[in-house]
């Protein structure tokens, strides 16, 4: 899934194919507040609780 926001283009990581996932640093964590309590936060990146428009 890819969805564009002005200057930005967000990838979602999981919609990547295995040999792509390599090739693409992720930069930020979206929707921390709906995070699965097994689920690691991914220190080094900003993390966003929500998005508000």
């Amino acid at each position: 899934m890819v969805a564009n926001a002005g200057d930005f283009i967000y990838i979602f990581y999981g919609t990547l194919e295995d040999h792509a996932r390599g090739q693409v640093e992720p930069k930020g964590e979206f929707f921390c507040k709906l995070r699965d309590p097994w689920m690691p936060e991914i220190q080094g990146l900003f993390h966003k609780q929500q998005i508000k428009e």
